[in-house]
């Protein structure tokens, strides 16, 4: 059914990355997370040119970072990429963020434009919920994971399956001089919804 909806979409899909291996209960949960999310996306804008699931990059440390699912939106003739990145809670999910987390900040802060990707990828970061994901950008802001050129972009399993995905669907975390943190909306003009 997902295939289907990604040709009508006139997606580009890559069946070797759909069947891929899931070895655990919280492996599963992401997946599905993942699928909702690209399936919402390409149900509400029209702007995609391709969303890839698990693409592979190698770092210059020799490292390989693997997002959950990249999306390429057309901005004006110019493409823009996002990754997205599903944080699911388990046993010792922090360990796995924070490994995760590691590698995205040498991608973006060693970024070099390439064929494949011309520009820097903007990443979002799937939480639960947004208790979940306060707890994702504290786990991260405590661990030195935030690269210095990009601020990282939220969004929550509930945000992804509502029909208003354009004005509430994305948010950050502002940390304001007195330590408290903010959550704002915000509404990235590069969606054109159907």
């Amino acid at each position: 059914a997902s295939e289907f909806i990604l040709k009508s979409q006139k997606i580009a899909i890559y069946p070797e990355n759909l069947n891929g291996p899931l070895k655990s209960k919280s492996g599963v949960k992401e997946a599905l997370s993942r699928n909702q999310l690209m399936l919402s996306y390409i149900s509400m804008v029209k702007n995609i040119d391709f969303a890839k699931i698990s693409p592979t990059y190698k770092l210059t440390t020799g490292e390989t970072l693997i997002p959950d699912l990249l999306i390429s939106f057309d901005n004006k003739g110019k493409s823009e990429y996002f990754f997205f990145e599903v944080v699911r809670s388990f046993a010792g999910w922090e360990k796995r963020l924070l490994e995760k987390q590691s590698l995205y900040k040498k991608f973006i802060e060693g970024f070099k434009p390439s064929k494949k990707i011309p520009n820097v990828p903007q990443l979002i970061l799937v939480a639960e919920d947004d208790v979940h994901a306060f707890k994702i950008f504290k786990t991260m802001l405590m661990n030195d994971c935030m690269p210095e050129n990009q601020q990282y972009i939220y969004t929550t399993d509930n945000r992804v399956i509502s029909d208003r995905i354009h004005d509430n669907g994305l948010f950050v975390f502002k940390l304001q001089e007195n330590n408290d943190v903010h959550l704002n909306i915000i509404n990235p003009k590069i969606l054109e919804l159907v």
